[in-house]
């Protein structure tokens, strides 16, 4: 499969929690990492994500605002966003 990314992509494992809305928060683990964006795993599949979420790795001390860019059962493809701007 042909790499579409623009940036190399680190791999990692890293716990993170995914901010669905002020009320709901999901432990997730990072698996690749680059400046502009994340893929995660959840413990589960699970149900279809806003595509807006935040996503933190210090629970919530530090946010990143994050688009949703695919998903596939229980992993997520995530793009950072810069607040204020729209993602391309």
């Amino acid at each position: 499969m042909r790499e579409r990314r623009k940036l190399a992509r680190a791999q990692v494992q890293v716990t993170a929690q995914l901010i669905i809305d002020p009320n709901a928060m999901v432990d997730c683990t990072v698996r690749d990492l680059t400046s502009s964006g994340a893929g995660i795993e959840t413990s589960d599949a699970l149900p279809i994500f806003p595509n807006n979420l935040v996503l933190t790795f210090d629970h919530a001390r530090t946010l990143r605002q994050c688009r949703l860019v695919w998903q596939k059962q229980n992993r997520l493809g995530l793009q950072f966003v810069e607040p204020g701007l729209q993602p391309t």
